[in-house]
């Protein structure tokens, strides 16, 4: 069996955090949204709403937009937003491993909507995602399936696992959210500044940004 390296994607692969900055990026196209988006990120900063609150709301921001436009959208904001901000450090890790022949596979709580078009550049061989759920076409504002974090995330991916020697087996975030998963694996990493107190207990290897 081929070695296994999971990836989370917003702080890992990309510097930045994805599903805000398309929501971003989708106000810009309406005021109405913009101001409701500036409203609740004043919220967050405020401590006023939870960070679970304040990810439903933002989904709810994206409801009534039409699926064509939104994947239109999607396309777009990765070739355009997320494409450049790919980190070279972690894409180079990517890149190693998929020449090794490895099973590379990006497990994130980002959208659907902006990560399948940018899929088609890295070639996973598997996208395991949070989905926009639609009616007829028209998004409802909230996701289709569980939220991916913690360990929802270790669950979808513990199937892949089966087969295949912890040692060959690889992790990569920036997240402490993702210890449940980095738990499942041999090889952990963390992409950071510095090693964070929990990386460290993990036994995690330091990818410097």
């Amino acid at each position: 069996m081929p070695a296994l390296a999971f990836f989370d994607f917003c702080g890992t692969l990309v510097a930045l955090q994805s599903t805000p900055a398309f929501v971003s990026f989708m106000s810009q196209t309406d005021s109405r949204m913009a101001l409701r988006w500036a409203f609740l990120r004043l919220l967050r900063s405020a401590c006023l709403i939870s960070p679970s609150d304040f990810r439903r709301r933002k989904l709810g921001l994206l409801t009534g937009f039409k699926r064509s436009l939104l994947e239109e959208a999607g396309q777009r904001f990765a070739q355009t937003i997320l494409l450049p901000r790919l980190l070279p450090s972690v894409l180079e890790r990517w890149c190693n491993h998929q020449r090794s022949g490895a099973t590379c596979a990006i497990v994130s709580r980002a959208l659907d909507v902006f990560l399948e078009p940018l899929a088609i550049q890295l070639k996973p061989t598997a996208l395991i995602c949070c989905q926009l759920a639609y009616d007829s076409g028209i998004c409802l504002g909230r996701l289709r399936g569980p939220d991916l974090t913690g360990d929802a995330k270790a669950a979808v991916v513990r199937p892949l696992l089966a087969g295949t020697r912890n040692s060959d087996t690889y992790a990569y975030t920036d997240s402490a959210a993702d210890a449940p998963l980095l738990r499942l694996v041999r090889h952990r990493y963390v992409v950071a500044p510095v090693m964070p107190g929990w990386a460290k207990q993990l036994g995690c290897h330091l990818i410097r940004v």
